[in-house]
Order: structure tokens, then C-alpha cells, then sequence
């Protein structure tokens, strides 16, 4: 991949969205950041439907586990049973620091689970992590 990852931010708080965005130009790299607040606007993108009629393919999906409507396990389970979205690679980014979450995602088939950091300077240094694991040259872990 060449150009920079379309990443898929499915998260309601604002304020998380806008600290990764700008994580992500303070570290370096070049990503294109799309951010959804809940399950059925995700959808939606992932299926360019109404308001995202022509959105991009996206390369990695960057999942906060607590969300309104649909939580994001559920999400994970759906995203898992589509053939066209379960190729896609989904990484958890939730302040749940819990194994049980941890260890349930994984078993659902995210391809990492990452916990929110608490600071700025720790968003900027988990940034080129996140797009390496858009561009699939970061093994699972």
C-alpha cells in the first residue's frame, strides 16, 4: 500500500477522535482518518450507503468497545460474519484495560487490542503502531 491507510475511528467521544487525529500529524504519518459515533453509522460507511455514498475502502477499523446502541463486541461479531468486512482488520482502542474483554475480542477475531492512553504524548507514540497495522506489516498480537 502506497498511499496512506483509510482508518475507520468507530467511537462516540468526540475528544478521543479529534486527540488521535492530531496524534497522528504530530507523529508523522499519513493516514486518512474516518470517525463514526455508533454501529449503524459504521455500517453505513462500510457499505457506502446515504450519507457515505462513495466513502473509500477502508484498510483498518479502530474500534472503542463502548458505544451507544450496539457495544462494540457486537460489532466485532458482525464485522466477523460478512465476508467482505471480516477481511478487514480490527483493531480494539478502549480504556477497558479488563483480560475478559481482551481475551473475548481476541476470540471474536480482532487483530489487536490496544488500551486508550491517558496522555497526549502516548497517543503520538501509539500513532505509527495503529497505521502499521492498517498496512498488515505488523503481526497480530
Amino acid at each position: 500500500m502506497n498511499s496512506a491507510p483509510h482508518i475507520l475511528f468507530i467511537d462516540d467521544n468526540a475528544g478521543d477522535v479529534q486527540l488521535l487525529e492530531t496524534a497522528f500529524e504530530d507523529a508523522g504519518v499519513a493516514s486518512q482518518l474516518h470517525a463514526v459515533a455508533n454501529a449503524v453509522e459504521a455500517f453505513e460507511f462500510l457499505a457506502k450507503r446515504r450519507e457515505f455514498f462513495g466513502a473509500p475502502s477502508i484498510d483498518l477499523i479502530l474500534l472503542d468497545l463502548n458505544l451507544p446502541i450496539f457495544d462494540g463486541k457486537m460489532i466485532l461479531r458482525e464485522l466477523k460474519k460478512d465476508p467482505d468486512w471480516s477481511r478487514i482488520p480490527v483493531v480494539i482502542f478502549s480504556s477497558s484495560e479488563s483480560k475478559h474483554d481482551r481475551s473475548e475480542c481476541e476470540r471474536l477475531g480482532a487483530t489487536a487490542y490496544l488500551v486508550k492512553p491517558h496522555h497526549f504524548d502516548q497517543f503520538v507514540e501509539i500513532a505509527p503502531r495503529i497505521v502499521r497495522y492498517a498496512r498488515s506489516d505488523m503481526l497480530p498480537s
